[in-house]
């Protein structure tokens, strides 16, 4: 099984370059993934530096999250598709080797791993990680894993028939609730991603708490909601 690692990527040169190393360093064979960067148009030095990692940079028209992931999956050659926030980061080394290993099991069609906002040293991200860990280490025990945060993993062949991602900031969350319906899902909190706390910063640990709770409760009940997440470029 060959990987595509899609990035989507706005204004990003002082985040991005952290994340494409931190990928190229993973522990398998890099004849055996792609990188695919599309970029929504970014004013800075974005592009300049992701053409020094990726195999395929993609300038799109358009920008967000959803609808450049799915850009992105239309150009990738592999049969699994990971998909990574910019301002994410790996400390590990066998994160992809792991996640092959979740594929090998054909019932499985999707996941996500564990996620981090650094810097950990602040008491409010502590919390936070602290509080999300717990959440996403709960549902895993009721055997109902939930994706959501900066990696998404899902087998191109499915991505391709549920059309991809929902074009709102929280397309990560949602898709999750699609796939179970065709198969299983998995969620290794044993393994994490490191993204940038800017979020927590723009709206608050309490605020941003209780939007992750509601919108899983609202997705389950399959209710439609209304999510306010403000700019942080």
């Amino acid at each position: 099984m060959k990987l595509s690692i899609v990035i989507p990527a706005l204004d990003e040169e002082s985040r991005i370059e952290k994340c494409l190393s931190s990928i190229v360093r993973q522990d398998i064979p890099r004849t055996d993934y792609e990188i695919i960067v599309v970029d929504g148009g970014s004013r800075d030095k974005t592009v300049e530096i992701v053409r020094k990692y990726a195999d395929k940079v993609i300038l799109s028209e358009k920008k967000g999250i959803g609808y450049q992931q799915n850009v992105g999956a239309i150009y990738a050659a592999g049969d699994i598709l990971i998909f990574i926030h910019a301002d994410t980061y790996f400390i590990r080394r066998d994160i992809f080797r792991k996640l092959l290993e979740y594929f090998e099991d054909r019932t499985i069609v999707g996941g996500a791993i564990g996620h981090k906002y650094y810097p950990e040293n602040k008491y409010g991200i502590k919390i936070f990680n602290t509080l999300d860990s717990f959440l996403a280490s709960f549902f895993v025990y009721l055997n109902m894993p939930r994706t959501g945060g900066p990696v998404t993993v899902v087998r191109k062949d499915v991505f391709n028939e549920i059309d991809g991602f929902i074009e709102n900031l929280y397309e990560d969350v949602e898709i999750g609730f699609r796939l179970e319906k065709i198969g299983k899902i998995f969620r290794d909190t044993e393994i994490s991603a490191y993204s940038s706390n800017r979020r927590l910063e723009k709206d608050g640990v309490a605020k941003n708490v209780l939007k992750y709770a509601l919108l899983n409760v609202a997705l389950k009940l399959d209710k439609a909601i209304e999510v306010d997440y403000p700019k942080i470029r």
